[in-house]
Order: C-alpha cells, then sequence, then structure tokens
C-alpha cells in the first residue's frame, strides 16, 4: 500500500466502548482509494504499462524487476481506531485496523 486517501464525506464512527468522563472508544469507516506501488516482471511492467494497467515508476529497480504503480485507484473501506475525549475535544489513539475492498455498484437502470 503507498497512499490512502480517504472521503471524509463518508466518515461514519461507531462507539465500541464508553469509559467514566465520558471518554470514548471508537471504531471509525470511511470511503478511500487505495494506492498501490510494488515489483513486476520488466517485460509484465512493459507490457501492463502499454494498455495503461500500471505506469512505471522506475524500470531499472533491480535486474529482474521494475516499480509500478497501478494506475486506477480502487475503491476500499478503511476502518481505525480512535479514542475520544469530549472534555478537551481531542481524539487521540487513532490505530488503524484494516482496509476492506469495496465492490463496485453498477449505476442503477
Amino acid at each position: 500500500m503507498h497512499q490512502l486517501q480517504v472521503d471524509a464525506s463518508t466518515i461514519d464512527s461507531q462507539v465500541v466502548e464508553e469509559f467514566e468522563g465520558g471518554t470514548m472508544l471508537c471504531s471509525v469507516f470511511a470511503e478511500a482509494s487505495l494506492i498501490v506501488e510494488g515489483l513486476m516482471g520488466k517485460n509484465d511492467a512493459i507490457v501492463s504499462a502499454e494498455n495503461r494497467l500500471v505506469e512505471i515508476l522506475d524500470l531499472h529497480y533491480n535486474p529482474a524487476y521494475a516499480l509500478v504503480a497501478i494506475t486506477a485507484p480502487q475503491p476500499v473501506e478503511a476502518e481505525f481506531n480512535a479514542t475520544v475525549t469530549p472534555d478537551v475535544e481531542s481524539v487521540d489513539d487513532v490505530n488503524f485496523v484494516r482496509v476492506a475492498q469495496l465492490t463496485k455498484r453498477l449505476p442503477s437502470a
């Protein structure tokens, strides 16, 4: 995973546990776009780039592989855990939990 671009308009949170004083442990969900970089055999990278499936970032990464990025961001749902302290209006201890691929929805007829 190279980059995760979160769509702030889709953020949803659920309180998992509430503590004395109002501090809450929450699960936070949001739709995002995942941009992936990785290694691919040089010949496969060249063919995939010609078909606009990947962008070659470094053709000479090493003797056998090229560094590539998938050209189309992948739609995903990202989940984080966060501790929210309302009296000081802060969000602390944000931890990445998981990312799951979203299925592309077909336009309704």
